[in-house]
């Protein structure tokens, strides 16, 4: 009998990033340097930062690699709004997280329709 290993379980679980998925409401026109830079920010309160990538963006949407180790800090830290530190409102939704690149980029892909521009920001029409 052939037990189906995970990708964790190869002994690289520590090198291997996670790929968080985030929504950024309202306006879409943020570059990813700049986001990349909001989000590192707001990680900072949490010790000292690990070294984030973002891997695609599109839209509202974008995916970023960060060590899994540092998932739950980013999650409670990036969810909400807040002022980045060069006074920008920044109001940021994290998704779900993926362990390989396949899932977050066909989330990327998908579009919901019963999101709209904003639906963050100002609530879902009915």
């Amino acid at each position: 009998m052939s037990l189906k290993r995970s990708s964790t379980s190869y002994g690289n679980s520590l090198l291997r990033p996670r790929y968080l998925g985030v929504e950024v409401a309202g306006d879409p026109s943020f570059s990813p340097k700049r986001l990349l830079q909001w989000l590192a920010d707001r990680l900072s309160d949490s010790g000292s930062p690990p070294t984030l990538r973002i891997v695609r963006v599109e839209g509202r949407r974008a995916v970023v690699s960060l060590p899994h180790t540092w998932v739950r800090a980013a999650r409670a830290q990036w969810n909400g709004r807040w002022t980045a530190a060069d006074g920008t409102p920044v109001e940021v939704q994290t998704v779900r997280t993926w362990g390989t690149l396949v899932g977050a980029k066909q989330w990327l892909r998908r579009r919901d329709p019963s999101i709209e521009v904003g639906a963050l920001k100002y609530g879902r029409r009915p």
